[in-house]
């Protein structure tokens, strides 16, 4: 193992092999698997914060099959036949002789009777309209239940939503141990490390096996696999959910159903009877009975006394029930909403453990960039952490947004993205640096540079946007390697154009014709044109400076979609800043060789004022300052005072050296 110093007996954050590659190719193989995997992962964990993303989790189709349906339409169907009965019959009798207990006193006849009451057409209407009464019930019993039937199957969906995530970590956690596993355990039975060393990375494999097989076991799981999707943590408007329950009829319309349903239940079912009839007797025995039509009515009115007591208790259980149903939602989602805030407060502590191991990995890069000794078991160690946090947060979230869903299950509320509010992680994310940050790189610096090496400075110190030097002096294939992976990660390059003649008359043919050329690198040119530095500025002031704007007007109409930023000093006269804000994207303010803040300020004001402050960025001088914290003084004033948000730092290479890195 000739170059791969292996050591046993020293723990580093649980690995206990410490291995120092020094142009070992196995060590070399894994530090390019660490580069890999950890890429792979910033890719994963990229947050998709898009409202409509959020509310597509949140909101997913879930059919679920409604049985209560048919009741309802069988109670409809029952209520239309007892409309339809209007309580008519005919009845009729015959016998041989009379019978001793024949009320009705006749061996034969027909009848046509008509009931009013019970069993008749105010009975019927009634027995309908109870059964209308019903079928509403029904269906709002029903709406509720489909309601919380919808809910518990997002729970499911919610898992869905996360699965492909998980999985695709795994899987890069598990590419990474599997070669360093076998490392460890040729040295155990090298015998530089112990057999409990060796079980660590066999537990993570291990673990991370059965969490695939687990996650590939479900068939319905197949389309989620292939995504991998990080979505933003979120927050629910709480008094706007608690204001759409008291707003909610549901409840009170149930009741009022409900109530009137007890009302009229037995009011047409006791004895009371009332029939009219109109009948014709046959006297078919020959006996010289009646054989005539009569007509009559019949009726029972039972003498009891009627306790209406019943009937109020039952009314008054059913306001209970209402008031009691009420509290509870709001009771119940209140309490529901105490568990969101737990396990938000779980997602923020995971989100910066996340953030703590991801930055002490991307200074594991940074030493092995500058090529300082490092222990490769420690980088696998971090890493390992690292995947760990991300798996972990990934799970939390996944419990948030699960304790989110929760809320509208038990409000009985329709999902509104109203309600749902993007919880930013983080007050900032620019490393505890104010604003937006961008940086001068002059091609010396820049060609003296790796490309990691400028990413990894900055990353280090959040700086999103360079102005980079596109001269002679430039190396043309690592600039364009460097824009390339600019692009990927999201930073903003301006090409930086421009000799301090190019302002005068005869020299704005060919400005434009540069600027257009370079414009199509990046789509952003950044003029670096300084009139005030060339000869006679101070006799001819106003007619550079007309011969500057005249300049400008003519690149601008040439770059037709490409941005447009120049730099300028703080020093020359208000019309002409308002005349280059018309034109141009950005206007850079060269705030040099001054670090006294309130001079600072009082020089960005006036420029400011001529100005739109979307454009301005206050550009320091990194050599006018002790140190960054000097210059980070500095820029909280400026934001203070002026309300600025954008800045830049000239330049690279002062910074560098500022930060011990002797180019």
């Amino acid at each position: 193992m000739a170059g791969f110093n292996v050591q046993a007996g020293t723990r580093a954050d649980d690995q206990a092999v410490i291995i120092q590659g020094k142009n070992d190719p196995e060590a070399d193989k894994l530090w390019a698997i660490l580069h890999q995997v950890t890429e792979h992962l910033d890719e994963r964990m990229q947050e998709n914060s898009s409202p409509a993303h959020i509310n597509n989790i949140l909101m997913q189709d879930c059919e679920t099959p409604n049985p209560n349906s048919f009741l309802v339409m069988a109670l409809q169907a029952e209520a239309r036949n007892k409309q339809s009965n209007p309580g008519l019959s005919v009845r009729g009798a015959y016998t041989n002789q009379t019978l001793r207990d024949n009320i009705d006193d006749s061996n034969a006849y027909l009848e046509l009777s008509w009931e009013i009451l019970r069993q008749g057409y105010r009975g019927n209407k009634q027995q309908a309209d109870n059964l209308y009464r019903q079928a509403k019930i029904e269906a709002l019993r029903g709406r509720i239940r489909r309601f919380n039937k919808t809910y518990r199957c997002r729970r499911y969906q919610l898992n869905e939503t996360f699965v492909g995530l998980q999985a695709s970590l795994v899987s890069l956690k598990l590419e990474l141990m599997e070669p360093v596993y076998q490392v460890e355990r040729r040295a155990y039975f090298k015998g530089w490390s112990y057999l409990d060393e060796l079980l660590v990375s066999e537990q993570d494999i291990k673990l991370a096996r059965e969490e695939l097989k687990y996650l590939n076991s479900d068939s319905h799981w197949n389309d989620a696999l292939m995504q991998s999707v990080n979505p933003a943590a979120v927050d629910v408007d709480m008094p706007a959910v608690i204001e759409a329950i008291r707003k909610d009829q549901q409840v009170e319309k149930l009741s009022q159903l409900l109530k009137q349903s007890l009302k009229g239940k037995n009011r047409y079912r006791s004895n009371n009877r009332l029939r009219f009839f109109l009948r014709k007797e046959f006297d078919v025995s020959g006996r010289g009975s009646r054989n005539g039509v009569a007509a009559g009515v019949k009726f029972i009115i039972p003498l009891e006394k009627k306790n209406r007591k019943s009937l109020s208790y039952r009314l008054r259980q059913v306001e209970e029930e209402a008031e009691l149903q009420n509290w509870e939602r709001i009771a119940r989602t209140r309490a529901a909403y105490e568990e969101l805030r737990e396990q938000k407060a779980r997602v923020i502590k995971q989100q910066y453990r996340y953030l703590r191991s991801k930055e002490r990995v991307r200074r594991v890069f940074v030493r092995k960039g500058l090529n300082q000794d490092l222990e490769l078991a420690a980088a696998v160690a971090r890493v390992r952490s690292l995947f760990d946090a991300s798996i972990e947060l990934v799970k939390a979230k996944e419990e948030l947004y699960r304790r989110a869903n929760e809320i509208f299950l038990v409000a009985r509320v329709d999902y509104n993205p109203a309600y749902i509010k993007i919880q930013p992680m983080q007050e900032n994310n620019n490393r505890a640096r104010i604003g937006e940050r961008s940086i001068y790189i002059w091609a010396k610096t820049f060609n003296s540079l790796g490309n990691q090496q400028i990413f990894d400075f900055l990353e280090a110190k959040s700086i999103k946007r360079i102005l980079l030097s596109a001269g002679k002096k430039a190396d043309r294939a690592k600039m364009s390697e460097f824009i390339r992976q600019a692009r990927v990660k999201n930073i903003q390059v301006e090409i930086i154009v421009g000799s301090n003649t190019w302002f005068m008359p005869e020299q704005h043919e060919r400005a434009s014709l540069l600027a257009i050329t370079k414009s199509e690198i990046t789509g952003s040119i950044h003029l670096d044109i300084e009139p005030h530095t060339v000869a006679g500025y101070k006799q001819n002031k106003q007619i550079y400076l007309d011969d500057y704007v005249s300049m400008l007007g003519k690149i601008r109409d040439g770059l037709v979609d490409s941005k447009l930023s120049v730099a300028v000093p703080t020093h020359w006269p208000a019309a002409v800043y308002a005349k280059i804000n018309a034109l141009v994207d950005k206007v850079y303010i060269m705030a040099y060789e001054n670090k006294n803040t309130d001079v600072l300020v009082r020089r960005v004001k006036k420029v400011l004022a001529n100005v739109d402050i979307n454009k301005v960025v206050v550009v320091l001088s990194v050599k006018d300052f002790d140190d960054e914290w000097a210059m980070e003084k500095a820029l909280n004033v400026l934001q203070r005072d002026t309300g600025i948000y954008q800045f830049g730092f000239h330049q690279l290479r002062t910074f560098l050296q500022k930060a011990g890195v002797r180019r």
